[in-house]
């Protein structure tokens, strides 16, 4: 850079200058729409992975992932993984549940722009597994059969 007076004196000098990103891009999920099955009944059982991705730099561009209330899901807040709790599900009730899976940019509040997000819904389909016993319908079964007949 250099300055120059009416005289003709001048003087320069070098100006680094620094661009920085600011948070203007949103996360964008990859790989939508998001469908998994998973075994009725297993505590802490992988359901599936989903992933984002933010064309912003740096803290602006990492990811952090939440899993919407729901008492039998948890997630894995950087890799995107979601898992059943300790209770594990149950077929019967439901067989289908419905999430909503929020990625968060890492943006921290700088000139007015904050964090940014998206969400994704997210359909868990549980499988069914043998974990209800047979049972006969009546207590009690009265059959006559006659004799000499070889099948019957």
């Amino acid at each position: 850079m250099r300055a120059e007076d009416p005289l003709g004196k001048f003087g320069t000098t070098t100006v680094n200058l620094e661009v920085t990103d600011i948070n203007d891009q949103n996360p964008e999920f990859v790989g939508e729409p998001y469908s998994f099955r998973v075994l009725e009944g297993v505590a802490g059982a992988p359901v599936g992975r989903v992933t984002a991705e933010d064309a912003d730099v740096g803290d602006n561009a990492a990811i952090y992932y939440s899993v919407s209330e729901d008492s039998h899901f948890g997630g894995d807040g950087v890799n995107g993984e979601i898992r059943t709790r300790d209770s594990g599900l149950d077929f019967e009730n439901p067989p289908v549940r419905y999430l909503t899976v929020t990625a968060k940019d890492g943006a921290r509040s700088r000139c007015g722009v904050g964090t940014r997000m998206a969400n994704a819904t997210v359909t868990v389909l549980v499988q069914d597994a043998s974990d209800e016993l047979p049972m006969f319908k009546q207590p009690f079964y009265k059959v006559n059969v006659p004799e000499n007949v070889e099948d019957y």
